[in-house]
């Protein structure tokens, strides 16, 4: 139990947070009130996301600072995640997610880069693999940007296919624009094979 200074009142089921640096979340995240119609398969979306962090050891003095201790003394990691939608369901969708490995690509080590492809903007730039990344199958996935974006994506944006993660749609996310129709049946393809593994 732990009691709050303004009302001196007890408050129970209080988790305690890692009291430091935080930034505010871009207004363009949104709950969409048009959800049904939002998460459609091949929506490119990035939300706040939190899970729980691995165990590996780490070097003293390497502790993240977006990482938060939770109840039962869990580790949390949270950071700002891309995620494109492959199936659509009742509420939630099933999603791929949209990583560059810190800027490695698929030559991050463990990194298995046939369950890979390319993901970038159509209008905005030209796929290309990074410098000493081998072991992709699949054709890159072109992405149309919604018209308010000018930035390409980074040049080790990769979509994993062989990971599916559920997302609700009763939480913020901002819109990242819809795979081109040319390129929906590789995306559907490719996380079919991997699904089906």
């Amino acid at each position: 139990m732990v009691k709050t200074k303004e009302q001196d009142r007890p408050v129970y089921n209080q988790m305690k947070g890692v009291i430091g640096a935080y930034e505010e979340l871009d207004p363009a995240y949104l709950v969409r009130q048009d959800a049904r119609g939002f998460f459609k398969r091949g929506r490119v979306f990035s939300m706040l996301f939190t899970e729980l962090m691995g165990e590996t050891p780490r070097a003293p003095g390497t502790f993240p600072d977006n990482v938060s201790i939770v109840k039962y003394g869990a580790k949390v990691i949270t950071q700002i995640r891309r995620f494109v939608v492959v199936a659509e369901k009742m509420g939630f969708c099933y999603t791929c997610p949209i990583s560059t490995y810190g800027n490695r690509g698929t030559t991050k080590t463990g990194c298995r880069p046939e369950e890979h492809a390319i993901v970038y903007y159509k209008t905005l730039q030209t796929p290309s693999p990074l410098p000493l990344e081998n072991g992709m199958v699949y054709q890159p996935i072109g992405v149309l940007p919604p018209s308010t974006e000018s930035q390409p994506m980074s040049t080790a944006s990769r979509i994993r296919f062989a990971k599916a993660f559920p997302i609700e749609w009763n939480v913020k996310v901002k819109d990242l624009g819809r795979v081109a129709d040319e390129d929906m049946g590789n995306l559907m393809q490719y996380y079919m094979r991997e699904l089906n593994k």
